[in-house]
């Protein structure tokens, strides 16, 4: 196993969701806070602070960035009756928003895993295709045995 083999592996396993911190920033794209949003609400119901540090643990956000990011999609999720929001005394502080998910809401996560799936057989059609791309590219880089070398190699007994 690679350095990078050992890298990957253990950064996918950590922080399935790490490959977006770097390539879209402190900013995760909108859809993919939604269907994550979804599917950890559907795990366990939790606030939003909650809900931001769990994304951060599997890597959708860097650490040090804004909690306020989840917050315009939960109130975008609250509008469209995906999730439920419960006021929860927590013994310390002010009552907290806990948010559930809706029987709309697991609907909406079922779509969301669907067109995942989809998109999952996009990625691997476009990776097989690069793939053979580069396999083309090796095999048309390797120096070619010339048939007059091949028949000096079966008169000497070489192959």
């Amino acid at each position: 196993m690679t350095d990078h083999d050992e890298y990957t592996t253990r950064t996918r396993s950590e922080k399935p969701f790490g490959h977006v911190a770097q390539m879209f920033g402190r900013k995760a794209p909108p859809p993919l806070i939604t269907a994550l949003s979804l599917l950890m609400l559907s795990e366990n119901p939790c606030h939003g602070y909650m809900l931001f540090k769990q994304m951060c643990e599997v890597g959708l956000f860097e650490d040090d960035a804004e909690a306020s990011l989840v917050y315009p999609t939960l109130r975008i999720l609250q509008t469209e009756g995906l999730i439920a929001p419960e006021l929860v005394d927590e013994g310390s502080g002010p009552a907290r928003k806990v948010f559930h998910i809706t029987a709309d809401g697991r609907t909406a996560l079922s779509g969301w895993v669907e067109h995942i799936r989809e998109v999952r057989a996009s990625m691997d059609y476009f990776i097989d295709r690069y793939e053979a791309t580069e396999t083309d590219k090796q095999a048309k880089a390797r120096p070619r045995r010339s048939l007059a070398r091949d028949r000096e190699d079966k008169k000497g007994g070489k192959r």
